[in-house]
């Protein structure tokens, strides 16, 4: 009994850093408005189909704000607060347990479990398992100096420029030509139709025809991180987030209002104009697989300004919260069940877009998927303020949580220890 309430008991309500939840609540909608783009098959539309599904006004206004407020932003929050939680429960791991590394390693692979039947079984556009992977060398890099970190992290979040450089000049193919033609050749083997549209392909009935397809482009998962350079931009992030827990941990970051407000000017300085240059060129999508110099703009204009802007955000939401934003304090719940809500958006979407469900894929316009996925955070925020009334972790968070430990935590409010 004293194991499980002292090293595998988790922090007291009063302990808890409430604005790391909402941000993590803010997060995850801001994902979930990314990835509807995808649930719904928008992406797969030729131009002309988009256009006749929305009407002209109705496609360039949502890709350029798609561009421009979402793509990259929230992704960027979610990463920085994954390094923020690494440094701040490595550190309070450290101060409980002798074998800290040992238990954060444990949580990573149960994540990684997670994240890879996500992945293979639920919905292709899975993070978790990138994630997972670049926790270990969080890991790896926990003893650096703060400096090394905050250096390291810049340099990461502006490899790819001189990365896509080096290749467009060298006249190499694009990073993730070679994974996307074996993830062609690995479809056209699995596949009983790999010359279905993947809107069509979305929409075929019955369960066993979406795992067939899942199963079949699962491996374009591995050339789009490619592509995109995805990895390095994840990892500069966590090193920052890391950084950042740190500043958190010894209580000089969130009362610093001067220097939040300085971050917030200059990301909006930095990253509104870069990112209005992103979504004029429409995304880094066209240029990922034929380099050009257009291609190194918009390559520029994502590194410039995507990662100022989606840190600006963050450091907003704190000057809110500072000044008692109870729309903010909303999310705090959702935050707390940031895995089970991530996991929910898939299966909830797949449910109405996919062949097995409702099969609406590709039949609807962009402000009425956006609505529907700020519905369903909304619910969302309310379950999770009934669920938390009554246990103390999200059904996902309390299994990753037993198999961190290898001891089942009541998961009971009424069961709990006084705090």
């Amino acid at each position: 009994m004293t194991s499980i309430s002292t090293a595998t008991a988790p922090a007291p309500t009063a302990a808890r850093i409430e604005l790391l939840d909402a941000l993590r609540g803010i997060a995850l909608l801001g994902i979930l408005l990314a990835n509807m783009l995808v649930f719904s098959g928008w992406v797969f539309l030729a131009p002309e189909q988009k256009v006749a599904l929305a009407g002209p006004t109705q496609t360039a206004v949502a890709e350029f704000l798609f561009y421009m407020l979402l793509d990259g932003k929230f992704y960027t929050l979610f990463s920085l607060l994954f390094g923020i939680g690494f440094a701040v429960q490595l550190e309070r791991l450290s101060a409980r347990r002798p074998d800290a590394a040992r238990i954060y390693t444990r949580r990573l692979l149960g994540l990684l479990a997670i994240g890879l039947v996500h992945l293979m079984f639920i919905w292709v556009g899975d993070i978790l398992t990138l994630y997972a992977l670049t926790g270990f060398v969080l890991l790896l890099v926990r003893d650096w100096s703060t400096r090394a970190l905050a250096r390291t992290s810049v340099a990461l979040i502006l490899l790819p420029v001189p990365a896509y450089a080096l290749w467009w000049l060298a006249g190499w193919p694009a990073p993730g030509s070679g994974a996307a033609s074996l993830a062609e050749s690995y479809q056209s083997w699995v596949s009983p139709d790999p010359g279905l549209a993947w809107v069509e392909a979305m929409r075929q009935e019955g369960w066993a025809s979406y795992r067939d397809w899942v199963l079949a482009i699962g491996p374009f998962r591995l050339a789009n991180i490619l592509e995109s350079w995805r990895i390095p931009k994840v990892m500069g992030l966590f090193f920052l987030g890391a950084c950042v827990g740190r500043a958190l941990m010894a209580g000089r970051l969130l009362e610093d209002t001067r220097r939040l407000k300085r971050v917030v000017t200059i990301g909006l300085a930095v990253g509104l104009p870069a990112n209005a240059l992103y979504a004029a060129l429409g995304g880094l999508g066209p240029y990922s697989q034929q380099l050009s110099g257009t291609g190194l703009v918009a390559t520029v204009a994502y590194a410039v300004g995507v990662v100022p802007l989606g840190i600006a955000y963050a450091a907003g939401l704190v000057l809110l919260w500072q000044r008692g934003a109870a729309w903010l304090r909303a999310f705090a719940p959702a935050g707390r069940m940031a895995l089970t809500h991530y996991l929910t958006h898939s299966i909830v979407m797949c449910l109405v877009f996919l062949g097995f469900g409702l099969g609406l894929a590709g039949q609807v316009p962009p402000f009425a998927f956006w609505l529907l996925a700020g519905l369903t955070m909304a619910v969302q925020i309310l379950l999770s303020r009934w669920w938390l009334a009554r246990f103390r972790f999200g059904p996902a968070e309390w299994l990753w949580r037993w198999w961190t430990y290898g001891q089942r935590t009541p998961i009971r409010t009424a069961s709990a220890p006084a705090a």
